[in-house]
């Protein structure tokens, strides 16, 4: 007779010791998602740190004649199984680590399963927060220690814990639903419990998250404050400052809870610093602030003029007067000899260090015609050939015959742009403009022609 026919199978209820490589996956479990790879982390911490808890429920596998094969079936507990399997992967324990189990064929295994599932309740997140605080407290582990013991990260740990540290009247709020889960972890920026129920007093109808946090840091200073930044955390840690950090949201840095610190640490570096430029560039005196001395009598002080001497007097006066007649021509309409000349206006112009002289008034006079006394009118926008544009209605009298004389009624700016279009005058206020002197006879004679014919 086999071996296999004489399998004994222990009664239903029984708890026996089964060897982890003789337990398989029961195709009758009602779980059919898989179990997350944070969720079989999880499992493997505590168990490495607790043993299991929570004995495995399984029946014996048997195969077509009905003959058990030496198997178990998994119906409760799969994820502890395979927790197990990945200590066994990391060579933690062996494959034939013995398991805990309690034998069940007297309940139909899909429907223990699904009751597992289903007919079980969470711990409410305040008694989390709560008892995450008592084990900290009452076993001294930190932060590390706890992630390490049910599977999560530190940062988990460090959240439950602050969130446990909220004032008890504020938890009792979050369990009867008077405050969500956001605003309480707002609260638990700070561990001050009175100022935490102080604020809470405060709250009006908005009694969003973010205000709770300002509230609760208005006399703090935003680790992003250019003093914070100007002296740098570092140096305020050293010298015993403390910062409050927000767990639960991006405080870029925190907030620097000890001001009068963080102000004197301010001050002597901006004294450091204000002595080092004294000594570079020579100051007679410096003095640091921490913010613009406004009321200490202060003003910005504005070049002036000072006294030249003979020599630098004569070689402005020349450099002035050359500037002058440079500049002039190009006012009255006619171009500069040379490109050397047009070179020398421009080394000129700084060396007089005075504005473009700009007249106050500006009019155009042709030469006089024969039986013409009557002044001739052009309306803006006319053109010949080339765009002209007028942005004053100018006046026309007679005038020389070389050029345009500048006198009229309108204020005028100038600018030089291009080589081939040197002269543009620029109305300041619709910016309209004039084209060079070249186009301008040609363009009067066409009115004035006009003007005789009628």
């Amino acid at each position: 007779m086999s071996a296999k026919s004489v399998e004994i199978i222990p009664a239903s209820g029984t708890e026996v010791l089964i060897p982890l490589n003789k337990l398989k996956k029961s195709p009758n479990n009602a779980r059919r998602t898989p179990h997350s790879g944070a969720a079989i982390e999880g499992y493997a911490a505590s168990i490495a740190a607790k043993g299991i808890l929570q004995n495995l429920v399984v029946e014996p596998e048997l195969d077509g004649e009905g003959t058990a094969t030496g198997f178990y079936l998994v119906t409760i507990g799969e994820g502890r199984r395979l927790a197990q399997l990945l200590r066994v992967k990391r060579k933690e324990i062996k494959k034939t680590e013995a398991i805990r189990c309690i034998i069940d064929t007297a309940n139909d295994p899909h429907e223990i399963s699904l009751d597992e599932n289903v007919t079980r309740e969470n711990m409410h997140p305040a008694d989390q927060f709560e008892a995450f605080r008592k084990f900290a407290e009452g076993r001294g582990f930190g932060a590390e220690e706890i992630a390490a013991r049910f599977g999560v990260t530190p940062h988990v740990v460090r959240q439950r814990l602050q969130l446990g540290a909220v004032s008890p009247k504020l938890m009792q709020l979050y369990r009867d639903g008077d405050l969500t889960l956001e605003q309480l972890m707002a609260f638990a920026i700070t561990d001050d419990q009175a100022r935490q129920e102080g604020v809470y007093e405060r709250l009006s109808y908005d009694r969003d998250a973010s205000t709770i946090r300002r509230l609760l840091t208005e006399t703090h200073v935003a680790a992003t404050d250019r003093r914070a930044r100007f002296v740098g955390l570092e140096a305020y840690i050293e010298a015993g400052g403390t910062v409050l950090r927000d767990l639960f949201t991006e405080d870029r840095g925190g907030y620097l809870e000890d001001l009068a610190l963080l102000d004197l640490l301010v001050t002597a570096r901006l004294g450091r610093e204000a002595d080092a430029l004294r000594a570079a560039e020579g100051w007679k005196w410096t003095e640091p602030h921490l913010d613009f001395p406004h009321a200490h009598c202060m003003r910005r002080a504005y070049p002036h003029p000072v006294e030249l001497s003979a020599q630098d007097q004569t070689a402005l006066q020349l450099a002035q007067s050359e500037f002058d007649r440079l500049n002039g021509h190009l006012w009255l309409g006619l171009s500069p000899t040379s490109d050397e000349g047009d070179s020398l206006l421009m080394t000129l112009r700084p060396m007089a260090a005075v504005p473009h002289p700009k007249p106050s008034h500006a009019s155009f006079f042709p030469r006089r015609q024969a039986g013409s006394s009557r002044p001739l009118r052009c309306k803006k926008g006319a053109s010949s050939g080339a765009p002209l544009r007028f942005a004053p209605r100018v006046r026309l009298r007679a005038g020389r015959h070389d050029g345009l004389a500048i006198a009229g009624h309108r204020r005028l700016a100038a600018t030089k742009e291009t080589d081939h279009d040197r002269d543009r005058i620029r109305h300041p206020h619709n910016s309209r403009r004039l084209q060079g002197p070249a186009q301008i006879p040609a363009y009067l004679r066409r009115h004035r022609h006009r003007a005789q014919s009628r």
